[in-house]
């Protein structure tokens, strides 16, 4: 008499497949969840860039608006002169994972009111976990771009 089942060596086969799909799966998770991560956070800058811009072109507060870039965080502010202890300011902080590693532009930038125009053109370099980096690039025109590495 035939029995139908299955073996203990097959049961034991389908485990181990498991779970090495399961920590491929795993392992791929946590490097797209740290890829987007990074991605968000420069995309962020790059969008504050662009706020901080349009600012200045459309007036606000009857001020300069401009950005000032330290080794891991930058700050908004609407002003012709930038102080730090100015209530109006923006600050934005990156985790410890994301940091400014070359900032190739005069800081604090300003934008010019009514057309935008920044006060230097340059490069903004940063680098992030697993050796993710990307390059904002301000033009001297005001085209801001950003290329991940």
């Amino acid at each position: 008499m035939q029995s139908r089942g299955f073996t203990l060596i097959e049961i034991m086969l389908v485990v181990v497949l498991v779970g090495i799909i399961s920590g491929l799966t795993i392992a791929y998770t946590n490097s797209s969840i740290t890829r987007a991560n990074f991605q968000s956070a420069v995309n962020e800058l790059q969008q504050d860039i662009l706020v901080t811009q349009n600012y200045s072109r459309n007036n606000y507060m009857n001020v300069t608006s401009g950005i000032q870039f330290e080794t891991n965080k930058y700050t908004l502010f609407h002003a012709d002169l930038f102080d730090e202890e100015d209530p109006n300011n923006k600050v934005g902080n990156f985790s410890n994972e994301l940091t400014f590693t070359e900032i190739n532009i005069a800081t604090p930038l300003y934008f010019a009111k009514y057309t935008g125009i920044p006060s230097a053109s340059g490069n903004i370099m940063l680098t992030g976990a697993n050796d993710k980096s990307a390059t904002i690039t301000i033009s001297s025109s005001g085209v801001v771009s950003t290329n991940f590495n």
